[in-house]
């Protein structure tokens, strides 16, 4: 520190009395030598305003906060921020504290819903909380402090959180002087005793927190004047006049009542468990106290009681983005951040998740246990890129969260966002919850769809039955498929449903995630005034616009009106896309956008009508003139009538009837949006009253996740593959009605389907052990006609060129149907294999590279086809190159392809497994699920089938291997995963196959690596690593011969390859007296091939030699 000397000015009796002193400018600032302070009493003198008189002087100057819980009849709750003023010329010298402009304070209830009550802001001082019984409660309080001394003179001080009398903490930290704004933030847990509490802030000057709470110097509690001494009515006049008689303090408060006929807390839960702390995607009131750029003492991150009074209060996400491509609540350009929370549980959870999201790496401890140590890692920030099990690190009470963040790249952008969760079921627990959450009550499966929730919501709404809905989950689930950047993912779609469904919930999203989504949508706007280049993207940005009531935020809409018009067709319809084909569905778009933007005026009206009116037909509209009509194009012509004043062009009662009659006896289409399309027709033609609403709701709420809350999609046969592949990974499958899937499978017509769709339905039947109910045949010559001249399969008859993920499904296909040997299976492996670059890695098609996808897919793929002798060293090593620091492999599919090529081959290791797991468990998401990627927040069955895949394999990694077993011919038996050790039988039948054209199958025996096993049909193996077994066969070819003279010998079966010898004798016979017949030779396909009566030849394909012969005269005779 360094010493000033100063002169001073001290008040007594009405008198001024000048001194000098020396000052310093360390950590308290003292301005009077202690003995001198010593020396002089002072007495009271009237303040100006609302200062404060002072008893006596005191040699810091000091603001705290305390706790308190009164013993009087009507309990106190009393945080104090007291600030004593000197009793210097109050025209020069004096403190004080105000409230700041706008909203000053804040409290965070943790354990409450957070999209609706978490948080409550307090902009007004008489406004009152409400709290619950032992509800932990956080409070952010920011006051303006006004220090006219000079200097910095206020020490915030902060108490402990047991309300009661006279137990506090005080915690140092100055303010500059002038005017400043102080943020204090503190967790308190309210009383269990039901009454009214207070919060309150005073101004003046002290030693220590037991003078400022006593009021005396030294302190002397019990006198009546300590602050808790205050009653109700004290507290109130603060609140009303910022001054308290009793305590003869000016100051601030904030009113709390507990009470038991508060509505209950309800903890947010999720299908991963209790959200303690969400990511600032979802919440707005989620703070933390940092630092950045400098260098913080030592114990920040160790130390709950550390002194962080001065450091800055931050809600999250804190950052800062270069070209604003993430969503930040508190805007910091950081090269380093340093971060502390304070959070106390009652109860150590079975599982405490927590999550980072950072740009660049991280450090982080709790309680002073270092739980990541990545600091000099560069990444950018994605939900998550890290996630931690800090369980053990928990203790019951007041823990610390402390996180370093480094920015690699030197004021560049930067980022931190966290979430924990509180998780008490187990993995598979959770995943189980989220497979059975998408179970349809028809035996099949989809997932859970913001648009599909927005029709559900907007039919409710619409049928004033909203109410039946628990709409603060849904905004949640809505809230949590927000992504870094602000939005609801990459589809531009999804931002008008989800912001749609939020207001049919007559909810809303905060200012801060509203103003990021507006300009996330103008962003995205095009140079010609589109979205996308399209006009259903466009649509739909322009409704969500209007929807966040931002539509004049974009000055000029010329653009975008000269765009939509460019899309009208010469008939009057509209096309998405210059040069397409004009639509009902797009001509809806063009006039709802053209009707937001208040330009209908600016196309010909009556053209547009008349392209709607030419799809009338049967009192419904078609997508095209020449389709037949349908709910949904309906549903556009009238409202595009609707907004063109041309609804006099249909008959409406019999047009609600006709949209009526698409209900069926069931009251449904099958799925939500038919539904929507039918309620929303009726709505416009005034017909509500025709539909049988009660049964309209039971059909919407058939659709809901009960897990999610979010509403789905009708059952889906790719869906349906993938949540068994999930019920086989978890060991889940008897758990859920197999029955019911089974007979949602069977009813399908997937005989006539796309590879994929025969391949999902061939597998989920297999599971079932219901493969018997299959016509194979049936499956077998549909699955053919995808097969294409270059050997590969494409996805359906359509598909003019062949790849390798039609070719992997079709082949696995026919695999689990045993029907490979109707295949050629060398013209197979030598589409795969002309498919391999130099360096080891495979192309997706002729035309298409996706080598990520495409190498594993071929390694299955000959693995399957018994060819994996077919595979080399470059392409193993490329795929474990491939592998990512991360532990990703490009996304979670090719993750697991990845891993499940590795594993066919042996080839996996501990390495690679652990960095996958660890990859894998950072795409799980709130709704138990997984992610397609590093920051996908929307979980998908498919997805999770490879991600629960991925951990099976690592479970099994140690004990099971895979028994590959094929043969070219007959049907072989016993392939399939095997724990080590196992004992397998494996066989193959028929052992003789005759084809029918003298070409015979001999069973030769059972081969590994060019080494027969066994020749016998059925063998025994005891497994002991991966295996590849394959049935070998001789070929056999049939030789006839035949003569219509003497006797022919050599017909008979021959091994291909080998010698045959066919004779003929005698080659001289006797016709008549004067001729006889000779031996001419041996004739194939009516060429003579030899003229020898003894021939030997190669047998390589069937024959039929004849012996030929002639007539000659016997000269003898003559």
């Amino acid at each position: 520190m360094v010493k000033v000397e100063k002169k001073i000015r001290v008040h007594k009796n009405d008198r001024f009395l000048e001194t000098r002193t020396l000052s310093d400018t360390g950590p308290k600032r003292s301005s009077f030598g202690k003995i001198f302070a010593e020396k002089i009493v002072y007495e009271a003198y009237e303040p100006r305003s609302n200062f404060l008189t002072v008893k006596s002087l005191k040699e810091f100057r000091k603001v705290f906060s305390l706790f308190h819980f009164s013993s009087r009849n009507i309990p106190l709750l009393i945080l104090m921020i007291l600030i004593l003023p000197v009793g210097l010329s109050s025209d020069q010298y004096y403190l004080r504290v105000e409230y700041p402009k706008g909203c000053f304070a804040e409290i965070y209830f943790p354990q409450r819903d957070l999209v609706t009550s978490g948080a409550m802001r307090i902009c007004d001082p008489s406004q009152t909380i409400y709290a619950n019984p032992g509800e932990y409660m956080e409070v952010s309080f920011t006051v303006k402090v006004i220090n006219n001394r000079g200097g910095a003179w206020v020490t915030p001080v902060v108490g402990t959180a047991s309300w009661t009398r006279g137990n506090f903490t005080c915690i140092a930290s100055d303010a500059p002087s002038g005017e400043s704004i102080q943020t204090l933030h503190f967790t308190l847990k309210a009383p269990t005793t039901i009454g009214t509490y207070y919060i309150g802030i005073f101004t003046g000057w002290m030693y220590n927190c037991e003078e400022v709470a006593s009021n005396d110097h030294p302190p002397q509690f019990g006198d009546g004047d300590d602050v808790w001494d205050m009653g109700q009515s004290d507290w109130e006049s603060i609140i009303s006049t910022g001054y308290a008689t009793r305590y003869n303090q000016p100051g601030r408060a904030i009113r709390i009542v507990v009470s038991s006929a508060v509505e209950p807390s309800k903890p947010l839960a999720c299908a991963l468990g209790t959200v303690f702390f969400p990511r600032g995607a979802i919440s707005d009131h989620v703070s933390v106290k940092y630092v950045y750029d400098v260098n913080p003492d030592s114990g920040w991150n160790i130390d709950p009681k550390f002194n962080d009074a001065n450091w800055f209060d931050g809600r999250t996400p804190i950052g800062s983005g270069m070209w604003s491509d993430r969503f930040i609540r508190t805007e910091v350009l950081f090269n380093d951040l340093y971060v502390r929370k304070i959070f106390p549980i009652d109860k150590i959870p079975k599982n405490a998740l927590l999550s980072i999201a950072s740009d660049d790496g991280a450090e982080v401890w709790i309680n002073g246990k270092k739980v990541l140590n990545d600091l000099n890692s560069a990444h950018g920030p994605s939900y998550w890129n890290y996630k931690l099990n800090v369980t053990n690190q928990l203790v019951i009470g007041e823990n610390l969260l402390a996180v370093h963040v480094k920015n690699i790249g030197i004021n560049g952008p930067c980022y931190f966002d966290f979430e924990l969760i509180f998780q008490e079921n187990s993995l598979n627990e959770v995943i189980f919850s989220f497979v059975k959450g998408r179970f349809n009550p028809d035996g099949g499966f989809s997932n859970s769809y913001v648009d599909d929730t927005f029709y559900a919501t907007s039919i409710l709404k619409t049928l004033d039955s909203i109410d039946i809905l628990d709409r603060e989950k849904i905004a949640f689930w809505i809230v949590s498929h927000r992504f870094v950047y602000g939005d609801f993912g990459g589809c531009i779609t999804w931002q008008d449903t989800a912001v749609e469904t939020i207001n049919n919930l007559g909810l809303k999203l905060d200012d801060e995630s509203t103003e990021r989504l507006i300009k996330i949508l103008i962003g995205w706007r095009a140079e010609d005034g589109s979205w996308g280049k399209n006009l259903w993207d466009t649509w739909s940005v322009v409704e969500a616009l209007a929807s966040l009531n931002a539509l004049n935020r974009i000055k000029d809409w010329s653009k975008t009106v000269n765009f939509i018009k460019s899309l009208q067709g010469g008939d009057g319809g509209f096309f998405n896309r210059p040069g397409e084909t004009t639509w009902l569905r797009f001509t809806f778009y063009a006039i709802r956008s053209l009707q937001l933007l208040n330009a209908t005026d600016s196309i010909d009206k009556d053209k547009v009508v008349e392209f709607i009116m030419s799809c009338y037909k049967n009192e419904g509209f078609s997508d095209r003139p020449e389709y037949g009509e349908w709910v949904e194009p309906t549903y556009w012509a009238i409202e595009s009538l609707g907004i063109l004043n041309s609804l006099d062009k249909v008959n409406s009662e019999t047009v609600s009837d006709k949209v009526l009659s698409w209900l069926g006896e069931k009251g449904s289409t099958g799925y939500l949006y038919g539904d929507y399309c039918v309620v929303m027709t009726l709505k416009i033609l005034n017909k509500l009253n025709k539909l049988d609403k009660a049964k309209t709701i039971n059909n919407v709420m058939e659709f809901q996740n009960p897990v999610d809350n979010g509403f789905k999609y009708g059952s889906r046969l790719y869906d349906t593959e993938h949540a068994i592949r999930i019920l086989v990974n978890i060991g889940s499958l008897d758990d859920l009605d197999k029955e019911k899937i089974k007979r949602y499978v069977l009813s399908l017509q997937f005989y006539y389907w796309s590879t994929g769709d025969i391949h999902s339905a061939i597998y989920s039947l297999k599971t079932l052990n219901a493969l018997q109910e299959v016509d194979a045949e049936k499956v077998t010559n549909e699955l053919l006609k995808h097969q294409l001249s270059d050997g590969g399969f494409g996805g359906d008859e359509s598909y003019k060129e062949s790849n390798l993920w039609e070719t992997y499904l079709a082949i696995d296909t026919l695999y689990m149907l045993n029907r490979l040997s109707v295949i050629n299976k060398e013209k197979v492996v030598n589409y795969i294999l002309s498919l391999k670059n130099h360096d080891g890695s495979f192309s997706y098609s002729k035309s298409e590279k996706s080598y990520e996808i495409a190498t594993p897919l071929a390694v299955i793929t000959l693995t399957l086809l018994g060819e994996v002798q077919k595979i080399d060293e470059k392409t193993i090593n490329w795929i474990i190159k491939n592998q990512q620091q991360d532990g990703d492999f490009g996304d979670i599919q090719k993750t697991y392809l990845s891993l499940v090529a590795l594993r066919d081959l042996g080839r996996l290791n501990e390495t690679i497994l652990a960095k996958a797991v660890n990859y894998v468990l950072s795409l799980q998401n709130l709704d138990g699920g997984f992610g397609n990627w590093k920051g996908d927040v929307w979980s998908w069955l498919d997805s999770t089938d490879y991600g629960t895949g991925v951990l099976k394999i690592t479970l099994n990694a140690k004990s099971d291997y895979f028994v590959s077993v094929s043969s070219s011919y007959g049907v072989p038996t016993g392939g399939g995963w095997y724990q080590l050790g196992s004992i397998v039988t494996i066989s193959i039948s028929p052992s003789v196959i005759d084809h029918g054209n003298g070409t015979k199958r001999i069973f030769k025996g059972w081969y590994e690596d060019d080494s027969m096993m066994s020749d016998r049909q059925s063998f025994s193996i005891t497994v002991d690593k991966p295996k590849s077994i394959v049935a070998r066969w001789d070929t056999e070819y049939e030789v006839k011969v035949s003569s219509d003279r003497g006797t022919a010998s050599g017909s008979g079966w021959y091994k291909a390859g080998t010698n045959a010898t066919v004779t003929i004798s005698p080659t001289l016979i006797d016709k008549d007296f004067f001729s006889h017949y000779v031996f001419e030779g041996w004739k194939v396909n009516g060429t003579i091939v030899s003229t020898s009566p003894t021939y030997s030849f190669v047998v390589n394909k069937p024959i039929s030699l004849t012996a030929s012969w002639r007539t000659e005269l016997k000269i003898t005779n003559i």
